[in-house]
């Protein structure tokens, strides 16, 4: 799911990237909003920490911050009102930051998160 993240975040920087260049390329975008502003992987991965990761909330709640105001940027766009792409550059590198904060805690606490080290326990009991 994160590599799917990641990879949404290149795909719309470049699609952004183009539209915010060439108004006429924006309206193309007013197609698929539900890519545009990440929402069916935001409601997956917000499902999954909460059921399965729930010590992960404190990086994803960063990530969906930074989420928000990347979208509030592109809402901006649409109202006629494009912010310095510069601002663009700066949550795309945040989101980009956040991915890697939460496969790092993913890694780190592996055995926390998926419930292995009390499997690993039990094994040693019996």
């Amino acid at each position: 799911m994160l590599n799917e993240a990641a990879s949404d975040n290149v795909e719309r920087y470049k699609i952004l990237s183009s539209a915010y260049t060439d108004p006429e390329k924006y309206r193309l975008l007013e197609l698929n909003v539900e890519k545009l502003y990440g929402l069916e992987l935001n409601k997956k991965m917000v499902m999954y920490i909460r059921l399965y990761f729930p010590s992960l909330a404190k990086v994803h709640q960063k990530l969906f911050t930074t989420q928000r105001k990347l979208n509030e940027l592109i809402y901006r766009i649409d109202e006629k009102d494009p912010p310095a792409w510069v601002e663009f550059d700066i949550l795309f590198a945040q989101l980009g930051s956040c991915l890697r904060d939460m496969e790092e805690e993913m890694i780190k606490n592996r055995g926390l998160l998926t419930g292995e080290r009390s499997l690993m326990r039990y094994k040693r009991a019996t």
